[in-house]
């Protein structure tokens, strides 16, 4: 009975392990653990933004089949430190629609701020901060929306590998 006990427990502990880390996973592949924490499922809220020109824009007529939706200000050194991710990330994959709303900050201000951090993207505006609120946003948040839902709500600065697993087949 003895010479039995060293083995189970072997065994125990191995199952107890692959169930807690999930067995082996590769290096290179995106971790879904990583966003699934952040998964919801609603409906996007709409709003009326506003182009550099002040134009009235209405948010969901720029949405693609897939898109990142972030809310940002110069302000806040969260959302300029994101605006970089989120630029890579654009060009590594120009399949999502990328849409940045800026929070009640001047359109030079935030113009100035794109241009340092993350040149290649343009901004809407929100300069009642009403869609903002209807969005129940935080700064800066980021929402995931494919086909007319909102898969995602990454309150936050989202991060390169967030946003890579958003992708991952």
């Amino acid at each position: 009975m003895h010479r039995l006990i060293a083995p189970m427990v072997f065994l125990v502990l191995f199952f107890a392990a692959a169930v807690i880390f999930g067995g082996s996973r590769s290096s290179n592949q995106p971790d879904e653990s990583l966003i699934s924490p952040f998964k919801v499922s609603d409906t996007p809220k709409g709003g009326v933004v506003s182009d550099q020109e002040g134009a009235p824009v209405e948010l969901e007529s720029l949405f693609g089949d897939k898109t990142l939706l972030t809310f940002w200000s110069s302000q806040c050194r969260e959302c300029e430190e994101g605006l970089a991710v989120i630029g890579e990330f654009s060009e590594r994959h120009p399949e999502i629609t990328v849409i940045l709303v800026n929070f009640r900050d001047p359109v030079p201000l935030a113009a100035q701020a794109l241009e340092q951090f993350s040149p290649q993207l343009t901004s809407y505006f929100d300069s009642t901060g009403s869609v903002y609120q209807n969005w129940l946003a935080t700064l800066p948040s980021s929402y995931y929306i494919e086909q007319d839902k909102i898969l995602y709500f990454f309150p936050g600065r989202i991060g390169a590998d967030h946003l890579e697993a958003l992708v991952a087949p």
